[in-house]
């Protein structure tokens, strides 16, 4: 069974590990809140990404809705290969929302409406220059 890490301590963290843990041995988790650093779930410890490269999974999941992208490019920068990083479980939401956005703000242009569509309760506002 293939080593995983998840790249993310929150509730995306969570409901991967729990449709990956029969498929990998989860060796950690990896949060930038360092206020997650040493806590566990299911008895995993959550680790700063400094520590990825002492930990050496097989493959990183990553599991942050917002900046998925960024973080992609942290861990590449950080040496890991691109091959063993898998964003496939906030890909697709991401996009869905994204494409949820675009189209009904066409919606409302098409009936004729003015205005902007925009999100409430977001993270760091990553999501508002869609």
């Amino acid at each position: 069974m293939k080593k995983a890490a998840i790249f993310g301590a929150t509730a995306t963290g969570r409901r991967v590990y729990e449709e990956t843990k029969e498929k990998y041995e989860i060796v950690a988790f990896f949060d930038e809140n360092t206020d997650l650093h040493g806590d566990e779930i299911d008895g995993i410890e959550i680790l700063s990404p400094e520590q990825i490269q002492n930990v050496k999974p097989d493959i990183i999941l990553v599991a942050v809705l917002s900046r998925y992208e960024k973080i992609k490019r942290m861990l590449i920068d950080q040496g890991i290969e691109e091959e063993k990083i898998n964003t496939q479980y906030v890909d697709l939401p991401n996009r869905a929302r994204d494409n949820f956005v675009c189209n009904l703000r066409e919606m409302f242009a098409e009936r004729g409406k003015d205005g902007a569509v925009a999100e409430l309760g977001v993270y760091q506002g990553e999501f508002s220059k869609v």
